[in-house]
């Protein structure tokens, strides 16, 4: 048994070399992956150490080999490096090698770069190659970027035997790989890139195809923007919100009683905040690339767990700007006018979603339409997406009947997907099994927007051999492929 293990083990080893031959793996390989790790320019007890951080600089260059995950984490722990910039200029190696150098480094949620070591040490990197293996090791970088002149490359993965077995092998491989991408947020498509060079040729991603495909970030993720329901009371709001470097900066516009456009700020400045609140003197709103004046906020600005909040009020010349903006965000600026701290949010495949939000505020709706401003998308009507208000009711209705009908998987399937495994199927099944029916008295929908409504429903539920109950029923309703699904779901009994 342990001579057909270790001959199985055998076979495997030479499969995996054969099914990946830029991966060598022949004992004659002695080359290794250098480390070069490149202390910050000031001692931590230095002053200026805050304000230029504690960022280290690892040069890896090189041939990956099996044990280089090893050495570098080593390295990060002997120097004890907290925080550090991990730059790439390698031709590939070792597959198991590239993905541990990966995961080691998302661990310690170091940011990448494709580039090499400059003569002098933490200057502007100089253009460097990251292929095969190494590609594997680069997207472990939370913050992943490309160098000016700097190359990635993936190449096909082929087997030399043909037979089943290295056939099987490469198949496991192949969702291992996949699986990682994953797991470090890339695209899988990147997979298919891999296939289209010839057997010992590199496919080069241009720039545009490495960010679709989120091998590189750039410094920041993709932009979200939503409209939501603010408060008890219901009032929409439209929110935009966007990770990078410099933190998590969110932009949340609603609209006052009295009809004016308000303009929320949440900015992740972590240690700043003080200094922040402290040395501002003055507000920006920044819509593309201009810095223009905010007045004083509504209430004066605070930090809140890390965060800075602020509201402020915007004026006709803010609003027309908004309307055609490729990126909205925010800045506080101290007494140097060449310095300021805040942030901005894409606006990409977003601005319909704004403009509808601006034609629903009464003021900015006037000087929108005054302006005779035209949406990205062509259209001369700018309106805010609304709801069917008959889909939802049918909504409601469908998700009762179904409870009534005692089908469980139709009910649990009228819940939003992220929602569904949160659903306790026990709880759902006893109450659809000591209900005789249910009767909707009246549905009120209290909050709408074109992604997410929030009704109130009326009801009575008859119980199995119980009196009548009266309930009414808060129902936060989600647009997913197309359709209303049940986001929350909650309900206080009237009476008996």
């Amino acid at each position: 048994m342990k001579r057909i293990k270790i001959l199985l083990l055998v076979a495997l080893l030479v499969a995996f070399c054969a099914v990946f031959p830029n991966f060598v793996c022949s004992a004659d390989i002695d080359e290794k992956l250098t480390i070069n790790a490149v202390a910050p320019e000031f001692p931590p007890d230095s002053p200026l150490a805050e304000i230029v951080g504690q960022t280290w600089y690892i040069y890896l260059e090189g041939y990956i080999d099996k044990d280089a995950a090893k050495r570098l984490n080593a390295e990060i722990i002997t120097r004890n490096i907290k925080d550090a910039f991990v730059f790439f200029n390698s031709n590939g190696g070792s597959l198991v090698a590239g993905m541990e150098i990966g995961r080691l480094i998302r661990k310690y949620g170091f940011s990448t770069f494709v580039g090499s070591r400059p003569e002098r040490p933490m200057t502007q990197a100089l253009p460097g190659e990251c292929y095969s293996a190494c590609v594997l090791a680069f997207i472990g970088g939370y913050y992943r970027y490309q160098e000016p002149g700097s190359k990635i490359g993936v190449h096909r993965f082929y087997s030399a035997l043909p037979t089943d077995s290295a056939m099987d092998i490469a198949q496991i491989l192949s969702a291992k790989i996949t699986n990682y991408l994953l797991e470090m947020g890339v695209d899988v498509r990147l997979f298919d890139r891999m296939s289209k060079a010839g057997k010992d040729e590199l496919y080069i991603l241009d720039k545009d195809e490495a960010r679709e495909l989120r091998v590189t970030n750039e410094g920041k993720f993709a932009a979200k923007w939503s409209i939501e329901v603010l408060g008890q009371d219901g009032t929409l709001y439209l929110k935009g919100e966007q990770e990078a470097w410099y933190g998590i900066g969110k932009v949340l516009f609603s609209c006052s009683p009295d009809g004016q456009l308000i303009f929320g700020v949440i900015y992740e400045a972590g240690s700043n905040c003080h200094t922040i609140i402290d040395y501002t003197v003055r507000y920006s709103i920044r819509i593309d690339d201009e810095f223009i004046p905010l007045g004083k906020p509504i209430k004066p600005m605070i930090a809140q767990n890390g965060c800075l909040l602020s509201d402020f009020v915007l004026n006709k010349d803010h609003i027309i700007k908004l309307s055609t903006a490729k990126f909205i965000g925010w800045a506080a600026h101290p007494g140097n006018p060449d310095i300021y701290y805040g942030f901005k949010v894409d606006t990409k495949g977003n601005l319909e979603k704004i403009n509808g939000f601006l034609k629903s505020c009464p003021n900015s709706a006037k000087l929108v339409f005054n302006s005779k401003l035209v949406p990205a998308n062509g259209s001369t009507e700018i309106e805010m997406p609304k709801p069917d208000e008959d889909a939802i009711t049918n909504s409601v209705h469908n998700y009762y009947e179904l409870v009534q009908k005692k089908d469980v998987d139709g009910a649990l399937g009228c819940y939003a997907s992220e929602k569904r495994s949160q659903i306790k199927r026990s709880r759902l099944e006893a109450i659809a099994k000591d209900t005789e029916y249910y009767r909707i008295e009246k549905i009120n929908v209290i909050a709408q927007g074109s992604e997410k409504v929030k009704t109130v429903t009326s009801l009575k539920q008859k119980k199995y051999n119980q009196p009548i109950e009266a309930w009414e029923v808060n129902i936060e309703f989600v647009k997913e492929d197309g359709q209303w699904k049940i986001w929350n779901n909650t309900g206080k009994k009237i009476f008996h």
